[in-house]
């Protein structure tokens, strides 16, 4: 009695199972094989799976460029190799012809093909390939097709990728041509196929379900995009080999302000000299919300929020360059991101005000203007910044090493205070720097040591947790 898969039932009711009536082509049923849960085990030898010509799923997807999404659990057994997971395309045609699978050049990795319509076949590389279940999202639209793996977005694939005019036949198990070929060794585990160009928020809730189904670590697949601005010890001066790893991996990343590209978030981050709080603050945060951090850093040494204290570094709108930079980098990078990122909210995180606290002089320099200035820098990101800011949180004004300038420090405190209390994004998340030098948490006269800065991380994000 055979007891190969004959059909992969499409549980949508819309009748587009894919099927094998060739018996020995079967995979088979493999019971607990990924997280636990049954799977479709294929041999690399013939099995194969296919939604024929005749059959209701081409139809979603051929013709004129038919907008669709694919999300795919696999896992392969022999990922060194060149094996198609999954293809489909046109069944009397190379050209418009798409596979996901693995492909060796010289080590496998998990690669994305695309041949177009001018004969040219265009990749996209996930990462190298292992043995572990992965979740892949592709959805096409237009000239378009975005694709993601485990939740994190590799971007739109090659923005020319081209039409795919003549999509009729779809299989798993190897690759769509005339006769099967570079067949897969692996198990199948969810494949959901959609008739539409998928939107990010659809995207985001589909690879959730799959990744806290089969993976069971999951990665976020909400974020808030969220910048470090003030000075030095926003940066961070600290010990990077004290500093916390990410937990789970995919927590956070670090956006670069030029090109948008990401990678993932470890100290040393920005403009840290090694260790900073931002780890510290992407694990709480992560923990308390659920969501994930894309980290934009525009912080920088020595920078006033009083021109009067820093004429060529500061962070007035008007005379300083710094506020334009932040506010550029920033809806730069939202605009790159959300086309792959679901991301909620905008948050900025403020750690400054040594600079004035060194340098008041009751005249251009006071606690009243510090706190005047502050209210504008906030209210000037709540306009500037695009979708407005979400929170505003603030690290309040710590204390010198040596016990100097004691008076001005804690004015510049109150300013602080009577700002955030003055608007509503703007909240006092961590206050406890002020007792770093009596607790042995510093570096020098001005900046904490890592033990400070992970404190500083988890209470700005404690403090100000959304």
């Amino acid at each position: 009695m055979d007891s190969g898969v004959l059909e992969l039932t499409d549980k949508s009711g819309n009748n587009n199972d894919l099927t094998q009536p060739t018996v020995g082509f079967r995979p088979e049923k493999s019971s607990g094989a990924i997280n636990s849960l049954d799977a479709v085990y294929f041999d690399a030898t013939d099995n194969y799976l296919e939604e024929l010509d005749s059959g209701n799923l081409n139809t979603l997807i051929s013709g004129n460029d038919m907008p669709f999404t694919l999300h795919l659990v696999y896992k392969s057994n022999v990922p060194d190799s060149v094996q198609a997971v999954a293809s489909w395309g046109s069944s009397v045609a190379d050209t418009e012809m798409c596979w996901v699978g693995t492909y060796t050049t010289g080590s496998g990795i998990y690669r994305f093909n695309q041949r177009g319509a001018d004969d040219q076949l265009r990749s996209v590389d996930f990462s190298t390939s292992d043995t572990t279940p992965h979740v892949v999202t592709i959805s096409h639209s237009g000239t378009r097709t975005k694709v993601w793996k485990d939740g994190i977005y590799l971007g739109d694939f090659l923005q020319d990728a081209g039409t795919m005019n003549n999509l009729n036949r779809f299989g798993v198990g190897g690759l769509l041509r005339t006769s099967v070929g570079n067949t897969w060794s692996g198990l199948l585990g969810e494949l959901i196929i959609q008739d539409v160009g998928a939107d990010i928020v659809t995207v985001s809730l589909v690879q959730k379900y799959l990744m806290s189904k089969w993976k069971s670590a999951v990665a976020p697949t909400e974020f808030d995009l969220v910048m470090g601005t003030g000075q030095s010890n926003m940066e961070g001066r600290g010990n990077s080999a004290q500093s916390p790893a990410l937990s789970p991996n995919g927590i956070a990343f670090y956006v670069d302000s030029s090109t948008y590209a990401l990678t993932p978030l470890a100290d040393p981050v920005g403009g840290a000299s090694t260790g900073s709080c931002v780890p510290a603050f992407c694990n709480e945060w992560y923990a308390r919300t659920g969501r994930g951090v894309l980290y934009i850093e525009q912080a920088t040494s020595a920078a006033a929020l009083i021109p009067a204290a820093n004429p060529s570094v500061n962070w007035n709108k008007v005379s300083g360059t710094l506020y334009g930079t932040a506010t550029n980098a920033f809806n730069g990078a939202r605009a790159a991101l959300l086309g792959g990122y679901n991301i909620q909210n905008n948050v900025i995180l403020w750690c400054q005000g040594e600079r004035e606290g060194q340098d008041i002089n009751g005249t251009t320099i006071t606690a009243g203007i510090y706190e005047a200035d502050m209210k504008d820098l906030i209210d000037n990101f709540s306009g500037d910044l695009t979708g407005g800011v979400d929170a505003f949180l603030v690290s309040e004004l710590g204390a010198q090493n040596d016990g100097g300038n004691e008076a001005d420090y804690a004015s510049i405190r109150v300013a602080q205070s009577n700002a955030c209390s003055a608007k509503a994004v703007a909240t006092m998340a961590f206050t406890g720097a002020k007792d770093f030098p009596a607790e042995g948490k510093m570096t020098d006269n001005l900046h904490y040591n890592q033990t400070g800065y992970n404190e500083m991380g988890e209470g700005l994000a404690v403090g100000g947790e959304l």
